[in-house]
């Protein structure tokens, strides 16, 4: 290699845990040319603390991507709002009953098992049109609370059509 300056040998002194005789170790390496070895070694730091941020990154990461096979849509129409002597609540601004928000599901068959998921309005009119279609779903997992029940469930937000 003509453009890089090569340091031979450097010796290591590591001891051994049977003994107390030390132990020479020769490791070779290369200096790309016109560097010095502090820059060298400062290079070698800053590259060592990007791989470290980079693996601690992907140890914390909460994603989901899964292949399966959407096998329904249904929607739960909200409930009138009630007030505690049972009568409706009335809105001021269109004088109708008030009522709790519509709920969108989803049913999907993946490989292992199956999956109902609440989605948004936009995902449930989109997928009703490709049902036993296969899809790419991304999300992640979060507290899902239904009924007062909080369990940990996948909760998808990107649904990629396959071909």
């Amino acid at each position: 290699m003509p453009n890089e300056k090569t340091v031979e040998k450097v010796e290591n002194k590591t001891p051994k845990a049977s003994s107390k005789e030390e132990v020479t170790q020769a490791q070779d390496f290369s200096i790309p040319n016109g560097m010095s070895l502090q820059d060298y070694i400062k290079q070698e730091v800053e590259k060592g603390k990007k791989d470290l941020e980079l693996m601690s990154r992907k140890k914390s990461i909460n994603t989901i991507k899964i292949g399966c096979k959407l096998m329904d849509t249904d929607y739960k129409e909200g409930a009138e709002v009630f007030d505690k002597e049972k009568k409706p609540v009335i809105d001021n601004l269109t004088g109708e009953a008030k009522r709790y928000p519509t709920r969108y599901h989803a049913t999907f068959n993946f490989m292992g098992g199956s999956i109902t998921t609440e989605i948004k309005e936009n995902d449930y009119h989109s997928l009703t049109s490709n049902i036993n279609a296969e899809y790419l779903c991304a999300g992640y997992m979060g507290e899902v609370t239904n009924f007062g029940r909080t369990t940990v469930q996948p909760i998808f937000k990107q649904f990629e059509l396959l071909a």
